[in-house]
């Protein structure tokens, strides 16, 4: 009972608990790892077809999401489909700032281990950027079955079946699906807001840095299409003419409704 409790407290103390200790010591021995992997980023690419592509970034703390540290990332170079590049640009982003603001919490903050959803081909394109900055990160990736759910870890010499590890299993599973979670979110919070700036542009005299302000003023086409010319003219930016133009295009759609 002593023993229990001491324990509990202990783990209360740390924010470790007994079933978290036991995956990462499960991992740190499957994967050969010098360093206890307390702090975990993972990655997931997320696009339509190739487009509106973006990337979630997750970080657990001793077994646990750590969501004040989760980053986003718009892929800005890597061509529409083309995941391995689009994470191997997203990764070089997060280093650099590892570099830049190192000892900082968040992305000052080296990870213990880096895991990517997707195969080899993914953990392929990232590792030649993480040996030429000379930082000493292992990274792997995390291959699903035909369900969708975590089966291995992938790594140089082949794949690590993970199934038979219940601690390790639960761990990557809860990861893996997290990440991907987030970066399907923010991804479907992309495409809406690209759909509705097209539908902006549409009106006569709003471009593409009105149609952003508006959006960023109003959030959706409902709530814009509610607001009175009055409203609009308070906005910097927007001109009399925009505002009337503005104002006449949702009366006529609600006339052609």
């Amino acid at each position: 009972m002593c023993a229990r409790n001491a324990a509990e407290h202990l783990a209360k103390m740390t924010g470790k608990y007994g079933n978290d200790v036991s995956a990462l010591d499960d991992l740190q021995k499957m994967l050969g790892l010098e360093t206890y992997p307390a702090y975990i980023e993972c990655y997931d690419i997320s696009h339509t077809a190739g487009n509106q592509a973006v990337a979630g970034m997750v970080v657990f703390e001793h077994g646990r999401p750590l969501k004040k540290n989760y980053k986003r990332f718009t892929i800005k170079n890597a061509l529409g489909g083309d995941d391995p590049g689009a994470m191997c640009e997203v990764i070089s982003r997060r280093l650099n700032e590892l570099v830049v603001h190192e000892g900082e919490e968040g992305f000052g903050r080296k990870p213990d281990i880096i895991f990517l959803d997707g195969g080899q081909q993914q953990v392929n394109a990232v590792e030649p950027v993480i040996r030429a900055m000379e930082l000493d990160i292992p990274v792997f990736g995390l291959v699903k079955d035909g369900k969708h759910r975590t089966r291995a870890i992938s790594l140089a010499k082949g794949e690590i079946v993970i199934q038979s590890n219940r601690a390790v299993f639960t761990l990557l599973s809860s990861i893996q699906e997290e990440v991907h979670r987030y970066a399907i979110g923010f991804h479907q919070k992309t495409r809406s807001k690209s759909s509705i700036s097209s539908k902006v542009y549409e009106i006569d005299g709003v471009g593409k840095k009105r149609a952003e302000l508006l959006l960023r003023r109003f959030g959706s086409m409902k709530a814009l299409s509610n607001v009175t010319e009055e409203e609009l003219l308070k906005i910097k930016g927007i001109t009399k003419p925009v505002a009337e133009n503005i104002v006449q295009y949702f009366e006529k759609k609600r006339e052609n409704q």
